[in-house]
C-alpha cells in the first residue's frame, strides 16, 4: 500500500509523499481486511461468523474513511494531479 501511494505521486519520498504512502497503506489494508472478514463469514458459522459480520461492518467503516480520506489528499499531495483534476482544459 505505500509503494502505491508514492507510485501514485510520481515516486515522490519527501515528507508528503511518505505520508500518503501510509495514507495508501492504512486504507489498503482495511479493504484487505474486510475481504478476509468476509471469506470468514462465507467460510464459517456460528459465533465466529458473528464475530466475522463486525470485523467486516469495522473493516468497511474504516475503508470507506480510508477512501474519502485519500480521494481528498490526492490533489494536494501532488500539484500535477491537482492540475489535471481542477485547472481548465485538463479536466475535460
Amino acid at each position: 500500500g505505500y509503494m502505491l501511494g508514492v507510485y501514485v505521486l510520481g515516486l515522490d519520498v519527501g515528507l508528503g509523499g511518505t505520508a500518503f504512502g501510509v495514507l495508501v497503506a492504512f486504507c489498503l489494508a482495511a479493504a484487505y481486511a474486510a475481504m478476509g472478514a468476509a471469506w470468514v463469514i462465507y467460510k464459517t458459522e456460528g459465533e465466529l461468523q458473528k464475530k466475522a459480520v463486525r470485523w467486516l461492518r469495522t473493516a468497511l467503516v474504516l475503508t470507506a474513511l480510508g477512501m474519502a480520506a485519500v480521494s481528498l489528499a490526492t490533489p494536494f499531495a501532488s500539484p500535477r494531479i491537482f492540475d489535471k483534476w481542477f485547472v481548465w482544459p485538463e479536466m475535460l
